[in-house]
Parts: C-alpha cells; sequence; structure tokens
C-alpha cells in the first residue's frame, strides 16, 4: 500500500501563480479536531471519491514505473513512518515543476491540496496543542508493507542537512492512505 506523507511547507498555498483545484470540499468535524487536541491524533474519513482514489494509484504506479521511488536512509526512517510503514519513499516534485505538464503527478498535487486544506482546518487550534503552523514541506509518498531487500543508503552530510531541517520544524503529521482498500 502507499500513504502519502505531509509536514510542513506554506499553507497559505504555492507562491508560483499556479491554482490547484482540490478533489475534497469538505471539513473535518469538531470532534476530529477535539480528538487531536486530546489525543494528539484522529482519524477521518475525507470521503473522496472512489474514482479520485484510483487515479491516484495509477499515478503512484506512473511513479514507481519512472523509478521515483528510493530507500532512506536508516537513521532517516524512525523520523518518518519507520521502516515498515516508509519502506521506500518518493518525492514529489513542485507544483511549479508538475503542473500542467503531464507529469504523474498532477492528481497527487490534488491530494495534497486537500492536505493543505486539512492543515488550514487544523492551523487555528495548533496553539491549544502547544505548536504554530508557519508552513509545511513538500509532500513525500511512501510505500508501506513492503519487503525490501538490500543495503540501505548511507546517510551523507547533505541527506543528513535536508532531512534536519525537516525534522527540526516537523509538529505534524498528516497522512492520507491511498490504499489498498
Amino acid at each position: 500500500s502507499s500513504l502519502v506523507r505531509f509536514s510542513q511547507r506554506s499553507l497559505s498555498g504555492f507562491n508560483d501563480g499556479h491554482v490547484m483545484h482540490s478533489p475534497w470540499q469538505g471539513r473535518l468535524s469538531a470532534k476530529d479536531l477535539q480528538q487531536l487536541a486530546s489525543k494528539g491524533f484522529c482519524s477521518s474519513d475525507l470521503e473522496l471519491l472512489p474514482a479520485v482514489l484510483d487515479e491516484a494509484v495509477r499515478a503512484v504506479e506512473r511513479v514507481e514505473r519512472a523509478g521515483r521511488f528510493r530507500r532512506p536512509p536508516r537513521e532517516i526512517l524512525e523520523g518518518l513512518l519507520g521502516d515498515f510503514g516508509s519502506s521506500r519513499i518518493a518525492e514529489l516534485a513542485l507544483p511549479s515543476k508538475a503542473y500542467g505538464s503531464g507529469e504523474p503527478d498532477k492528481i497527487l498535487f490534488g491530494l495534497d491540496q486537500v492536505l493543505t486544506q486539512v492543515a488550514c482546518q487544523i492551523s487555528p487550534f495548533a496553539p491549544r496543542m502547544g505548536f504554530q503552523f508557519h508552513g509545511r514541506s513538500a509532500g513525500l509518498l511512501h510505500e508501506a508493507a513492503r519487503q525490501v531487500s538490500g543495503v540501505l543508503p548511507e546517510l551523507t552530510q547533505e541527506i543528513c542537512s535536508k532531512w534536519f531541517q525537516l525534522f527540526l520544524q516537523h509538529k505534524i503529521m498528516l497522512i492520507l492512505c491511498l490504499g489498498p482498500g
């Protein structure tokens, strides 16, 4: 199965002039927000149309065929979803590079917009949970529950610096499960 995880990039959207239309126009319930504040997590059915999810799974398959999934170094795994939840990851292209280009990520950016909307709904309640939103990171696709053989890549200074910045600011993780089922 594949997961989409997001943490912190500009909640106000992208500054490159591209507007993505979100496949979700809903709202989190008061119960979701209360559970998030009291337990530190919540699970919510965003009621996305099956056709949207089917297209997203096809886009993930195209990302796979393009060879964009990579194993993260062992030291990075626990900051993500662990070895089982982050068997391999693929970084999503920036919207200015993907939007309108026919790249397989177009539907994935629509789902990215969904998670941005969710983050915007959580943002006013963040101070009560002990933090504030200042932005969010680019999206990552996570391939979960896959046995991957071979040696994990080495943690280089460049990779360490990149992930250190993300983990230093990481306050909340939004996960959208794409499948199976």
